[in-house]
């Protein structure tokens, strides 16, 4: 029987926690959703010391795709060393399929995480309206998985429901530098400069034009044409959910930090 895709593990050859910051465990989504999108990537979630995601593709190509994306990784990070991984796993059928995407986006849960860690290590944000690289991999859970219901998804994530907030303005760099699967704001490529505009929409009335060149590490009249062009409305709202969920995360802390032993 020709499986449906395969569920794929890794870790690093001496089995250290991949990412230990939510910067880096941004950048190691971001490349799994840029890798994953021909492969038809359906989940991802980074574990800690396990990177975990289900492409619905041939062996021969899931190992091409974990090729790819531990290359980018290794070289992204600079880590001193390898990576190594499970043998393949093949989703069996649609039952298998459901289990395996569960086991996924809760990974959180059964390693006893930071409730955070939803937003930065897993597509869920993608699936939810929160960050768009991988909103891609929304059709193809909704193609693979049709009674697959949002209120399950949020569930996974780690809340009760989505709600928009507007925070303070370093909850507001934050979250928007999550919405846009960015790592930080100093260069100017096209994200970036979308996202410092989508910035400046939300704290404009709360800085001083210093202080928002302070911020962005650009000049006035950088500003002025900052201001003046277009606003993404769609990530705009995205952020605000960041930073809702994040908040609404973030009050989960205390409990999780309550579980670790003194």
């Amino acid at each position: 029987m020709v499986p449906l895709g395969h569920h794929i593990r890794i870790r690093l050859a001496d089995n250290r926690v991949i990412a230990p910051t939510p910067k880096q465990q941004r950048l190691i989504t971001r490349i799994v959703l840029e890798q994953g999108r021909r492969d038809t990537l359906l989940c991802t979630s980074l574990a800690g010391t396990h990177l975990h995601l289900d492409a619905l593709c041939s062996e021969a190509r899931s190992s091409r795709l974990v090729q790819r994306i531990t290359s980018s990784v290794k070289q992204r990070l600079t880590l001193p060393l390898g990576f190594t991984h499970y043998p393949h796993e093949p989703i069996r059928d649609h039952r298998h399929l459901c289990y395996s995407t569960r086991y996924i986006f809760t990974q959180h849960q059964h390693h006893g995480l930071p409730p955070e860690q939803t937003l930065d290590g897993t597509n869920l944000p993608d699936l939810l309206g929160m960050r768009f690289i991988g909103s891609y991999t929304l059709e193809n859970l909704r193609k693979w998985l049709p009674q697959l219901r949002r209120s399950q998804l949020i569930e996974w994530l780690g809340v009760t429901d989505l709600h928009t907030a507007e925070g303070t303005v370093d909850d507001v760099v934050q979250a928007a530098l999550a919405a846009a699967a960015l790592c930080d704001l100093h260069r100017s490529s096209p994200r970036v400069i979308t996202t410092r505009r989508a910035i400046v929409e939300l704290v404009d009335n709360r800085l001083s034009t210093a202080e928002l060149c302070e911020l962005f590490a650009i000049r006035p009249r950088t500003l002025t044409w900052l201001r003046r062009r277009p606003v993404d409305h769609r990530l705009v709202h995205a952020i605000r959910l960041q930073v809702g969920t994040r908040a609404a995360l973030r009050s989960r802390r205390h409990d999780w930090n309550n579980e670790i032993p003194a």
